[in-house]
């Protein structure tokens, strides 16, 4: 198989593969790589079949609730400073 006909024939997958990747260490980027990926679907050639538009679906809502938990979490638990006498040892 041709490199060139594998990434031709995998790319929706690809690229739903690397929003997923991204969004693991940003959800904040993960979710706008899915909204480009939203948009572009029916402007240009990528013609998602409905299997990999339900997957897109879930990786949204799951970065989503991923995003809002990291917040809530930074929100409910924030740092620490050190007392102004201590922070200078």
């Amino acid at each position: 198989m041709n490199v060139k006909t594998f990434f031709k024939n995998y790319k929706n997958m690809l690229l739903l593969t690397l929003t997923v990747g991204v969004g693991c260490f940003n959800p904040l980027i993960g979710i706008i790589m899915c909204l480009i990926l939203f948009w572009t679907s029916n402007a240009t050639k990528l013609n998602f079949t409905d299997e990999e538009k339900m997957m897109l679906n879930i990786v949204f809502i799951l970065l989503l609730i991923y995003l809002s938990v990291n917040v809530a979490y930074q929100y409910r638990y924030l740092p620490v400073e050190a007392p102004a006498s201590e922070a200078s040892l």
